[in-house]
């Protein structure tokens, strides 16, 4: 079973897109912020991570940087996840390591669809 670590500190989105996922077939671990998100990530070992990029604490594109930076994690696909227009934060977005991004509001089928492509390569 693929593990996943889904990254949002909105709540109601965090727990739909979660509980899809599980049902889908994906072990979904969670993260409400960028800064837990880099700590999740180097206990749970995910096959993929969904980052949303505004958040407290710690943002998604520095939380990215962090886990590309662990030998450990580098190689870990990261979707971005992102309620801003792509052109506002696309140059921070490229410099972070992203694989993909994906504009919310998204559904959660077709997030499955992008993690589902990302690691079937």
């Amino acid at each position: 079973m693929k593990r996943i670590l889904l990254v949002d500190d909105d709540g109601d989105l965090r727990d739909l897109y979660a509980r899809y996922l599980d049902d889908v077939g994906y072990c979904v671990a969670v993260a409400r912020d960028g800064a837990e998100a880099v700590d999740v990530a180097s206990m749970v070992h995910p096959h993929a991570i969904v980052m949303d990029i505004s958040m407290p604490a710690m943002n998604g594109c520095e939380a990215t940087r962090r886990i590309k930076s662990d030998v450990e994690t580098s190689a870990v696909p990261i979707v971005a996840l992102t309620g801003s227009a792509p052109e506002e934060i696309e140059q921070e977005m490229e410099s972070s390591g992203f694989a993909r991004v994906l504009q919310k509001p998204c559904t959660a089928p077709d997030l499955a669809s992008i993690l589902d492509d990302e690691l079937s390569v």
